[in-house]
Parts: structure tokens; C-alpha cells; sequence
């Protein structure tokens, strides 16, 4: 892959303090405790996101929003609340999807995008696999497959 040249910028410091928080309230067994850090971290995350798209500024931002669906996804599913856990994979399965399919965007976006979309794909994987839904999974693997391959046929050789 290609992504872009500039290495991610530090994260926010308060989506950071939101995750660490929520980490350790997971590893404390606190799971709702957890959720609750998470759910706020991924209303940052998105906010980040939103600016970013705007901004051009920061190509990084869909995986601080993709990593903050995966955690809340990882609680749901702690807390036995599988729909709400893909709720949160497809959260973030929608932003790389869009962002990789927007054209107006700028290309440096479009590869993190698809970067995100990648590790995105792994998170379903697992968690199809792991309710025996071969079905979704497979849906899943062909609604993200299309986009990627879109993108991929748009670049022009060096």
C-alpha cells in the first residue's frame, strides 16, 4: 500500500485521556465503566474526523476513529451486546467506505481510507467468525471488496 508520507500527527489529548481511561476500566473488569469512556472517545474520534475531512489536514484521523469503533465494539461485545458491537464495526466500516469513495478528497485520505478499511475487515472477520455468521461475513467482505477495487483502478501508474 501507499499511504501517505506525513506520519501521524500525536494523538488528541483528550481522545487519548478518554481511551487510557477506558482501558484500564476494561482491564479493571469494569466493562460499563469502559463503554461509557469509549462511546465518549469515538464522539471525539468523529468530531476529529469531521475536521480532518474539512480541513485537509490530517489523512490519519479515519484510523483514530476506526480504532475507537473496534474498542467500542470489543466492550459490546464484553458485555454480550452483539448488535450494538457491529453497530460500532459498521461505524466505522461507513466512514473508510466514504472516504475511499470520495473522489474530492485527497489522495494521501483515500489511501489511509483504505488502510483503515483493511484493519476494519479483520475486526468483522473475527467477530463473524466468532457468531458463526458466514453469511454476513461474506456480504461484508463483497460491500468492501467493490470500493477498494475502485480506488485501486483509478490510480495511474508512476
Amino acid at each position: 500500500m501507499n499511504p501517505s508520507n506525513t506520519p501521524p500527527p500525536p494523538p488528541d489529548p483528550a481522545w487519548k485521556a478518554c481511551t487510557c481511561r477506558a482501558n484500564h476500566s476494561l482491564q479493571q473488569g469494569c466493562h460499563q465503566q469502559a463503554e461509557a469512556e469509549y462511546r465518549q472517545a469515538t464522539a471525539l474520534a468523529e468530531t476529529l474526523l469531521q475536521t480532518a475531512r474539512v480541513r485537509l489536514d490530517n489523512a490519519h484521523a479515519i484510523h483514530v476513529y476506526a480504532i475507537s469503533c473496534h474498542n467500542l465494539a470489543m466492550v459490546y461485545t464484553k458485555l454480550e451486546c452483539n448488535f450494538l458491537a457491529e453497530a460500532a464495526l459498521l461505524a466505522a466500516h461507513g466512514a473508510a467506505v466514504g472516504m475511499l469513495e470520495d473522489a474530492g478528497l485527497p489522495q494521501a485520505f483515500r489511501w489511509e481510507a483504505l488502510g483503515a478499511l483493511r484493519a476494519n475487515m479483520f475486526q468483522f472477520i473475527d467477530f463473524y467468525r466468532n457468531l458463526g455468521r458466514k453469511a454476513d461475513l461474506d456480504a461484508i467482505v463483497e460491500r468492501s471488496t467493490a470500493p477498494a477495487i475502485r480506488f485501486l483502478s483509478t490510480l495511474q501508474p508512476p
